[in-house]
């Protein structure tokens, strides 16, 4: 009778340290990757855009800032094309009007505002 570790003990042995090994470089390699901002996610949190209205015959929505931070990178998006670029920053509480110069025909369209902590709901419009 030979002596020595049987097949099935060392597979299992194999497979258990083959895991360690994964799991440990996992560990390594995770510490080296992006950490999520930390100071975004709490400000998304703080970010509330609103559309105010709709005036389709002078070419301009009016949006509000109903949040507790300012926000910038403001954009609009009609039917989900980028119409237009807000460049200022939107502090809390105010109001502003976007204009847009594309011709919008007659029918539904849906209008949305987005920035970089809060996007508006998107509302449906008739022209």
């Amino acid at each position: 009778m030979a002596k020595g570790v049987s097949t099935i003990i060392a597979t299992i042995l194999i497979l258990i340290i083959t895991v360690s090994l994964i799991s440990l470089v996992y560990t390594w390699l995770s510490s080296y990757a992006p950490q999520p901002d930390i100071q975004n996610n709490i400000n998304a949190g703080k970010g509330c855009l609103k559309i105010e209205s709709v005036d389709t015959e002078s070419k301009t929505v009016t949006i509000r800032n109903c949040g507790d931070i300012a926000l910038s990178s403001i954009v609009l998006f009609i039917d989900l094309k980028t119409s237009t670029r807000y460049s200022e920053a939107l502090n809390a509480g105010e109001i502003a009007q976007l204009s847009y110069t594309e011709n919008i025909n007659i029918g539904s369209h849906e209008i949305m505002v987005s920035s970089n902590y809060a996007d508006s709901s998107r509302i449906t419009f008739e022209k």
